[in-house]
């Protein structure tokens, strides 16, 4: 199944090379399940403080867990009161 990125043009999602973050988004923090390309882990869990500059720290952290560099990150969240300001970054 092909996914359609911002360009609209067609892009395989692939598992081993693609970091997955999914959001849990709340007044107070937001918690972060991932599945981390190539690695031993199942899935990692963060918990981070709703701000641009965590959001964007743990993205990063997480992609160093790697063991090699992800070609892609998908990030999907809740569609909530909070949740669609991300769908901006």
């Amino acid at each position: 199944m092909a996914m359609k990125t911002h360009a609209g043009a067609a892009a395989p999602f692939d598992h081993v090379s693609t970091l997955v973050v999914a959001v849990e988004i709340s007044d107070r923090s937001w918690v972060f399940g991932a599945h981390v390309p190539r690695s031993t882990r199942a899935c990692s869990r963060l918990v981070i403080e709703p701000k641009l500059e965590q959001l964007n720290a743990a993205l990063a952290r997480l992609a160093r867990r790697a063991p090699v560099t992800p070609e892609r990150t998908v990030v999907v969240y809740e569609a909530g009161h909070t949740g669609f300001w991300l769908a901006r970054l």
